[in-house]
């Protein structure tokens, strides 16, 4: 039987969502419960939008839209957790700041096939 490659943005968003769960429980309870549980939140939806994207093809380039401005909030979810000095060391910060980076890189490419 044939192994099942995943693509390599469901491959990145799954390995973000992880990091980011890994990283926030070692957040400040104060800001575990608020900005960790926002991060959370929409570390999923880029998994989901980038599942749908690929699942539904009908409706693919409504999801990369919308996986764009995900990716925007998240960004700026993740500058305001630096700001605030939540992440335990820089390099917490920089791992997800990495896999947001090509994810959107991988989003845009997609979006630019479909328009």
């Amino acid at each position: 039987m044939a192994k099942y490659k995943t693509l390599p943005i469901l491959r990145d968003s799954r390995l973000m969502m992880v990091e980011v769960e890994r990283i926030v429980k070692d957040f400040p309870r104060y800001h575990k419960y608020t900005l960790g549980t926002e991060i959370r939140q929409t570390a999923m939806k880029v998994y989901k939008y980038v599942s749908r994207a690929i699942k539904y093809k009908e409706f693919r380039k409504s999801y990369i839209t919308k996986l764009l401005f995900v990716l925007d909030d998240l960004n700026l979810q993740l500058q305001v957790a630096k700001e605030l000095h939540v992440f335990k060391s820089f390099r917490q910060f920089e791992i997800i700041l990495t896999h947001t980076q090509q994810i959107s890189k991988q989003s845009f490419s997609w979006k630019k096939k479909y328009d």
